[in-house]
């Protein structure tokens, strides 16, 4: 008889899934964070676990770059484990496999990390599992719940001044709204080389002073989406991660975020169905295409940068 991978009488579960010396790591992981931890390989037994057995507090999932058999499986399972029973869920993944990892999660709750430390891997387990036990198993979480939370604000305040421009066409308003003509919500305001333009000026500024100074991920991938809308181009995960100018982590967790604040939509790829692109919004792209007509009412180009 096989070994249930759920005890109802453990608290906090980690159920690692994996090869090498990723689970060596999750197992020493668990242990400062006084969870259970029960490991299992990529294979066909495990993707049947997942689907039948209750759910763990957490399941991480270290991916490698030869990973293919049984990989796409394990991560639907995770997706749903985490998108309908709370569980918690981490996938830690190389660069390589970015467009993989993230055509397969849907879930926003999921937490995706892209060539992670322990450090991180430890924090993004103890947030995880604390979302399905309610409570904070460890301070490191708390700390990372408040990054979240800043992040989420920070996104909707974007959406926020986003939606003002759509509006308004960047124009001052008097005694309420000004109403929105049809010719305004659309891509006509703005062309490609504007935009190509505001986005090797963000760039030239590294040139010359740090580029942490001036790290703004959600504009980074806004300017690049909607060049990428005019020109009729499609961009994947892994380009907008390049674009964002930020390490792939942060910037999944920016698309995270902006895809729920309605900012961003994900679009299965109809050749490759593990791979999604991401595009505006109607509504985003309405707003940036306000800001570059009020910026070049204002004094042109380099405003828009």
């Amino acid at each position: 008889m096989q070994e249930p991978i759920y005890d109802p009488a453990m608290e906090q579960l980690l159920l690692a899934i994996g090869s090498g010396a990723g689970m060596a790591t999750q197992a020493e992981i668990a242990g400062r964070l006084s969870m259970r931890v029960s490991t299992l390989p990529l294979s066909a037994e495990t993707v049947q676990r997942l689907a039948y057995a209750p759910a763990p507090d957490c399941v991480s999932l270290v991916v490698q770059p030869d990973d293919d058999e049984y990989l796409d499986e394990v991560l639907r399972e995770i997706d749903v484990l985490v998108r309908e029973h709370q569980t918690g869920g981490v996938i830690s993944f190389p660069r390589s496999m970015i467009d993989r990892v993230t055509g397969a999660m849907t879930s926003p709750a999921a937490i995706l990390l892209c060539e992670p430390s322990s450090a991180e891997q430890a924090s993004a387990i103890a947030l995880s599992s604390s979302r399905s036990s309610g409570g904070f198993n460890d301070m490191v979480a708390e700390g990372e719940a408040e990054r979240l939370q800043r992040l989420t604000e920070e996104v909707g305040r974007i959406a926020r001044a986003l939606a003002e421009l759509s509006r308004t066409g960047g124009t001052e308003r008097v005694g309420g709204a000004v109403p929105v003509k049809p010719a305004m919500i659309g891509d006509d305001r703005v062309d490609a080389a504007t935009i190509r333009t505001a986005i090797r000026l963000r760039r030239l500024r590294e040139q010359f002073f740090d580029s942490s100074l001036f790290a703004d991920p959600a504009w980074d991938m806004l300017l690049d989406l909607m060049a990428a809308r005019v020109e009729g181009r499609q961009v994947a995960v892994s380009s907008l991660c390049i674009a964002a100018a930020v390490p792939p982590t942060t910037a999944l967790r920016w698309i995270g975020t902006m895809t729920e604040a309605g900012l961003l939509i994900r679009r299965s790829d109809p050749v490759d169905r593990r791979r999604i692109f991401m595009v505006l919004s109607n509504e985003a792209a309405a707003g940036v295409a306000g800001y570059f007509e009020a910026a070049r009412r204002i004094g042109g180009s380099m405003q828009a940068a």
